[in-house]
């Protein structure tokens, strides 16, 4: 049957979840020193992002390539978010048990900048594995584009929020959660970080033109098209359906 050929539908999605899988096997495995979690977690976007690019499969190479690279600004990155972590979570919990007139503003004020650091956070490692540039301007980027893409923003703040949340309560497992959940947040995070990326990048190509080969401008700007393609598509068809209803 054509559905379970190698080249069939079936077996394609298989490899494609056993590859996600497998990633987030080796990213568990490298944060286990602690101070690799952020050169961990960058290849971990690296090369989720690059299967979302439809690149060769070669995925514990592309990996530890990514790791390796990565190694210096990731661990800067981790070290930062790390203290600046430290300080909010001792911060919230000074606020929560003082009886002050001044606790309820507070409190308000250091969960908003605990929320803007977790966004931040979300953008900076895939940011650090797709662009060249210093770790403050990664930190500004982050934001920035956490912001510009607010739509996408929410939609992972709240996807992860659910998964979490089904964790917590006992509706997952934890070795559903690990095995299952985090590979599925890997995928809709590298899916959103690559197609935002695809498009800044085909957007801003002059920005680019010196650190980007013609064959990888010109493929990036081919990505760019297809996705407003597909966009353009999806439109069309909503509105038939719309109009049939």
């Amino acid at each position: 049957m054509g559905l379970f050929r190698l080249d069939g539908p079936f077996y394609k999605g298989l490899c494609y979840v056993t590859d996600f899988v497998l990633i987030v096997c080796l990213w568990l495995v490298c944060c286990i020193p602690v101070i690799t979690i952020g050169a961990s977690t960058t290849a971990l976007y690296s090369t989720g992002m690059r299967l979302h690019e439809e690149r060769e499969r070669y995925i514990v190479r592309e990996f530890f390539q990514a790791f390796r690279h990565n190694f210096k600004q990731g661990t800067g990155a981790f070290l930062i978010q790390f203290l600046v972590g430290a300080i909010l979570a001792l911060d919230l919990y000074f606020w929560w048990v003082m009886d002050m007139s001044v606790r309820g503003i507070m409190l308000a004020i250091t969960i908003i900048m605990l929320l803007c650091y977790l966004i931040v956070s979300l953008y900076l490692y895939p940011l650090i594995a797709k662009f060249k540039n210093s770790l403050t301007a990664q930190i500004k980027n982050a934001f920035l584009f956490s912001v510009l893409y607010l739509p996408y923003t929410v939609v992972m703040v709240g996807f992860t929020g659910l998964l979490i949340y089904m964790y917590v309560s006992g509706s997952l497992s934890t070795s559903v959660f690990i095995f299952l959940g985090i590979p599925l947040l890997l995928f809709l995070y590298s899916k959103v970080f690559s197609m935002i990326f695809i498009k800044h990048i085909a957007a801003h190509m002059s920005d680019y033109a010196d650190s980007l080969s013609e064959a990888e401008q010109k493929r990036y700007l081919e990505d760019a098209q297809q996705l407003n393609d597909d966009g353009r598509t999806k439109k069309k068809k909503k509105k038939k359906v719309t109009t049939q209803e």
